[in-house]
This record gives C-alpha cells, sequence and structure tokens, in this order.
C-alpha cells in the first residue's frame, strides 16, 4: 500500500525538500516497484522493529 501512495500521490512535503525532479524520480521508482510485483513490507517492518525495541524495559 506505501508504494502504491508514493506512486499516486503528489506529496507537497516531497515536492518542498526535495523539488519537482525528486517527486517524480520518487513517483516514477514507486510505478517500477509494483511493475515488479515488489512491495514495501519490508519497509515498513524495519521501524516497527526499531520502535518496539525501544519500548523494551
Amino acid at each position: 500500500m506505501l508504494v502504491a501512495i508514493i506512486a499516486s500521490l503528489d506529496d507537497t512535503c516531497l515536492l518542498h525538500r526535495g523539488g519537482l525532479h525528486t517527486l517524480r524520480t520518487s513517483q516514477d521508482g514507486a510505478r517500477r516497484v509494483i511493475a515488479h510485483g515488489g512491495g514495501a513490507a519490508d519497509l515498513l517492518a524495519a521501524p516497527l522493529f526499531l520502535d518496539s525495541l525501544r519500548r523494551l524495559p
């Protein structure tokens, strides 16, 4: 889902921070990932894992 959002959303934060070229490059990259059957599960799992470590006693 994350990759699909990146592929289709005109992210104003990304536009502001990186410019139009960066936004379009990110969208094109996300579209290529989708076309090849890829996803973002690992990208989501990594920060969730790191966050869980922070919560350990």
